[in-house]
C-alpha cells in the first residue's frame, strides 16, 4: 500500500510536470509570434522611410489634425519620432502600461482616461488591434487605424 501510494504521489508530479510545460510551450510561442510580428512591423517602417514614403503620404492626415499614437513601445516611439519629422501634430499617446507619463514633450494617457480631442488614432500595438480598436470607438470618434495594415500596402 505504501509503495502504491508512492507511486502514486509520482505519477500526479509527473501529470503536473507535463501541465506546466505544455502551458509554458504555448507562452513561448505565442511571444516568438509576437516577437516575429514585431520584427515584420519594424521592417515595413524602414521600407517605407528608405523608400522616401512619408505618412502623409499614405494616412489621412491633413494640415493640423490632432494625431494619437496608441503604443509606446519600440515602434510606438520610432512612429511617432518620425511624424515629429513630418511636422505632423501628435496631440497625445495612449498605452495601457507605460512607465513614464510622458515621451518626447507628448503625454501619454491610459485608454480609460479621459482622452483629449483627436482627429485619428494610429495603433502601434502588434497582435492587440481588435479589442483596442473595440474599447476605443466606444469613447472616440474618429478613425482608429491600425499601421501595420498600412504598411502592408507600401
Amino acid at each position: 500500500m505504501k509503495h502504491l501510494s508512492y507511486l502514486l504521489k509520482k505519477l500526479v508530479n509527473a501529470a503536473v510536470i507535463v501541465v506546466l510545460m505544455y502551458i509554458s510551450a504555448k507562452a513561448i510561442g505565442k511571444n516568438k509570434d509576437k516577437k516575429i510580428c514585431r520584427l515584420q512591423q519594424s521592417e515595413y517602417m524602414l521600407d517605407m522611410i528608405e523608400k522616401g514614403i512619408k505618412f502623409t503620404d499614405i494616412l489621412p492626415i491633413e494640415r493640423g489634425s490632432r494625431i494619437a499614437v496608441y503604443g509606446n513601445g519600440k515602434i510606438g516611439k520610432n512612429v511617432i519620432r518620425e511624424l515629429l519629422k513630418e511636422e505632423v501634430n501628435v496631440c497625445c499617446i495612449i498605452d495601457r502600461i507605460s512607465c513614464t507619463s510622458v515621451f518626447e514633450n507628448i503625454h501619454i494617457f491610459s485608454p480609460d482616461d479621459n482622452l483629449p480631442l483627436m482627429d485619428i488614432v494610429l495603433v502601434t500595438v502588434v497582435d492587440e488591434y481588435d479589442g483596442i480598436q473595440q474599447k476605443l470607438s466606444g469613447k472616440l470618434d474618429c478613425p482608429i487605424i491600425n499601421l501595420a495594415e498600412v504598411w502592408r500596402k507600401c
